[in-house]
């Protein structure tokens, strides 16, 4: 052991571990992967290629290789079930989580739709008001009530339910959202020939 003494290994841990969180937190283009290494990386990985032959070696060596139809998660040995890739347990514990995340950004954003007042967890979801939900998912590397959670609930989102998001979706307008005051989507103009939207 470097340090017998246990509070200078203490102190030690600590030190380098405040140096590997400043080394993550750098640009990428330095080594991460140990404080003291200078090496530059390769740019697409934040490992310089020493550090990176090193790891791909030691999984090789180490990572126990997964038997032939079981659970796909890394740490889930259950047999995986006919035409999944995951185990019973696994795909309803990632159900729950959802389902849990789901009900913490309705609760966040009023728990009910503003339109029509619908409270059903089943009916609701969550609306863009400026209406560039699509453009918005596609630079998404979750799932959108997971950044939402991550980025503190921000503004312009709304909970509606399903029929009053697809009658702004389609229409530009929802009959319940008229009699009260709803304000209305404006609709985007024609698309033009050869473009995706």
């Amino acid at each position: 052991m470097p340090h017998s003494d246990a509070a200078v290994r203490k102190e030690y841990n600590k030190d380098y571990q405040r140096k590997r969180c400043q080394r993550l937190k750098a640009p990428p283009g330095i080594c991460s992967y140990y404080p003291n290494c200078t090496q530059p990386s390769d740019g697409v990985h934040r490992k310089c290629a020493h550090h990176l032959a090193y790891m791909r070696e030691y999984k090789k060596v180490n990572r126990k290789p997964k038997e032939l139809g079981t659970c796909a998660r890394s740490d889930c040995r259950g047999v995986r079930d006919p035409g999944y890739a995951s185990c019973t347990s696994c795909r309803d514990r990632d159900k729950t989580a959802v389902k849990l995340r789901k009900k913490e950004v309705l609760a966040a954003y009023g728990g009910s739709c503003v339109c029509c007042g619908e409270g059903n967890q089943e009916f609701l979801t969550i609306d863009h008001i400026a209406g560039d939900g699509a453009a918005h998912r596609r630079t998404l590397t979750c799932r959108l009530y997971t950044w939402l959670k991550k980025n503190n609930y921000p503004a312009g989102f709304r909970v509606l339910c399903m029929n009053c998001n697809f009658s702004l979706g389609c229409f530009g307008y929802c009959p319940h959202g008229l009699t009260q005051g709803i304000p209305v989507r404006l609709k985007r103009g024609p698309k033009e020939k050869g473009t995706k939207v």
